[in-house]
């Protein structure tokens, strides 16, 4: 539906397909990084999971917590977003969850070993994580 401020999305259906995002990508990486940590990662296990959880958790728990709210309300007003917001949030996602995918599906390609490489994958991540964050609080606060 076209509005004046530009196409708008069901709240709700948009939450839940930030959530999916968000969980299967989370699922899919958790999965490959227990795998590593029972076959390679060896004594970088520590570092790997210290490095790993902080990336991950704050946004996940911040969605899962939403949901969570959303399912205990028992309000029945539709709200609506403005897809720009919503596209922005869920593409930061995409990138940063496939940025750290990548990462991780390619860390025995970097010349450097396990804790270097997530320690200079810190430098970049972080900063995108802040902007990942910022992203996905105004797609929360711009619903209607």
């Amino acid at each position: 539906m076209a509005t004046r401020n530009g196409d708008l999305i069901q709240f709700s259906k948009a939450k839940k397909i930030m959530a999916v995002v968000w969980l299967l990508f989370s699922a899919i990486i958790f999965t490959i990084f227990i795998i590593l940590t029972i076959t390679k990662f060896g004594e970088e296990s520590q570092v790997a999971w210290n490095w790993l959880l902080p990336s991950i958790l704050p946004t996940l728990s911040l969605i899962i917590g939403i949901l969570v709210t959303d399912a205990r309300s028992a309000t029945s007003q539709e709200h609506k977003v403005n897809t720009f917001y919503y596209y922005l949030a869920l593409g930061f996602s995409l990138f940063y969850l496939c940025l750290l995918l990548c990462l991780i599906l390619f860390h025995g390609n970097f010349p450097i070993g396990i804790d270097e490489m997530f320690k200079r994958s810190n430098l970049f991540l972080a900063p995108i994580q802040g902007l990942v964050s910022a992203v996905i609080g105004i797609f929360y606060y711009k619903s209607t």
